[in-house]
């Protein structure tokens, strides 16, 4: 006789799927996420912020350092010979500050300040000060800018190669 093979019954699932997280039970899930990027932006942006603007003051007390070196250099040709003749002493003519404040001003557009040019034994010594201005700075802390003293020095040249010189 002929037997009926036992039929397959479809495999039955326990899945169900759950009503609720338990630790979110009213679904607010991603609000965390949310308060604290609102609570960390501003200081995010206060510290990219103030990078920024000491950043810039770096980058502009570098050029000042080099407009001051290069300042000193240029006063160093501008000493007195005919008072060095007379006296055998070094001294620098007078329109050595202009001299040097031109050539500040042409590397930094004015943001050098020249305050002293002056002679230290051999040696020329241009002081003064860059100023910065800093936005950011200004709007988180009240800063308006930024102000660093720099110092050049040079060494004077000696020796005349040629009358009146």
């Amino acid at each position: 006789m002929f037997t009926e093979p036992p039929r397959l019954q479809p495999p039955t699932s326990n899945f169900q799927p759950p009503a609720s997280n338990p630790k979110h039970p009213d679904g607010e899930t991603g609000q965390t996420f949310i308060v604290m990027l609102l609570a960390i932006l501003p200081l995010l942006i206060l510290v990219l912020g103030v990078t920024h603007d000491m950043g810039n003051a770096a980058a502009a007390a570098v050029l000042a350092q080099d407009a001051a070196d290069l300042a000193a250099c240029e006063a160093g040709k501008l000493v007195d010979v005919v008072h060095f003749v007379e006296w055998e002493e070094i001294r620098l003519r007078p329109e050595a500050v202009l001299v040097a404040q031109q050539v500040a001003d042409g590397l930094t557009q004015g943001a050098f300040q020249v305050d002293a040019v002056y002679l230290q034994s051999t040696l020329i010594v241009v002081e003064g000060r860059v100023t910065v201005h800093t936005p950011f700075l200004e709007a988180f802390l009240g800063w308006p800018s930024v102000t660093r003293a720099v110092q050049g020095v040079a060494r004077v040249g000696h020796g005349a190669e040629g009358e009146g010189e």
